[in-house]
């Protein structure tokens, strides 16, 4: 990979990959070299500002990865790049800012259901439980099998002290 990374500066997705490695060989100043190799190459590449963010935020480095997401035009938002700036949001604790990112991801594409996943997660964070559960209860009732919603709902009954609710919950899994 780093060889047609030589061969082909321009290449964001062999950027981004090459990157990834190097996180997943718990490299991370590597790949956020990488990425902001590239990004100095194309200042204007919207995409190539998120991979940065995601790298940065994989290498724990929330904050730097905020600031790069706070430098993408928002118009050149789409909804899984407002999910993971809402993930980086999620991990500086700023859950308001992580709520608007996945309200207007949801929005964008209804369908997302990891988007709306960490939208009820964030949504707990922010002690809004009822509504948290609402959205647990309509991804198993559009995905039944959805195991981490379930384990989620679960929880959060749980963290209500809703045992009934729980076991309810166990007894209406399909598994």
């Amino acid at each position: 990979v780093e060889k047609a990374c030589t061969a082909f500066q321009d290449d964001l997705p062999l950027a981004a990959m090459r990157a990834d490695l190097l996180i997943r060989q718990e490299q991370p100043e590597p790949a956020v070299q990488v990425m902001q190799d590239f990004v100095r190459r194309h200042p204007d590449n919207a995409l190539a500002q998120a991979e940065l963010a995601v790298v940065l935020l994989k290498g724990g480095r929330s904050n730097e990865a905020l600031s790069v997401f706070q430098r993408i035009p928002a118009k050149q938002f789409t909804p899984p790049l407002r999910f993971t700036y809402a993930q980086a949001l999620n991990s500086a604790r700023r859950f308001s800012e992580a709520e608007t990112q996945l309200r207007a991801a949801v929005k964008e594409a209804p369908d997302y259901a990891e988007a709306w996943q960490l939208l009820a997660l964030t949504l707990e964070e922010r002690g809004d439980s009822k509504e948290a559960l609402d959205i647990y209860q309509r991804i198993l009732s559009s995905d039944p099998g959805n195991r981490s919603a379930r384990i989620f709902l679960l929880r959060s009954h749980l963290r209500r002290g809703d045992s009934a609710s729980a076991l309810s919950a166990i007894q209406n899994s399909p598994d």
